[in-house]
């Protein structure tokens, strides 16, 4: 066996791509979840404090779209959206 077999390269956070895929999958985690069950106000609190709030028309649209997600959370007590459901 040559060396090169012993250590095969293996994909390390922060190589190209994986960065994206890696918030596609959390991403479409919370997507499955809110369509388990109501968020909590845990998760609600978590939302709002994933980004700062800033002028999103530069930003691209999924980057825009989880700003309205931000203000929903920051916005929408968990006992209130639980009684819509």
């Amino acid at each position: 066996m040559t060396q090169e077999n012993l250590n095969p390269s293996s994909t390390e956070v922060g190589d190209v791509g994986l960065p994206e895929d890696l918030a596609r999958a959390d991403l479409y985690g919370l997507i499955a979840r809110f369509f388990h069950l109501p968020p909590d106000q845990e998760l609600l609190d978590q939302i709002a404090a994933s980004a700062d709030q800033q002028d999103a028309s530069n930003e691209p649209p999924l980057a825009k779209i989880w700003m309205d997600v931000v203000e929903a959370a920051k916005n929408n007590p968990a006992k209130g959206l639980a009684r819509r459901v």
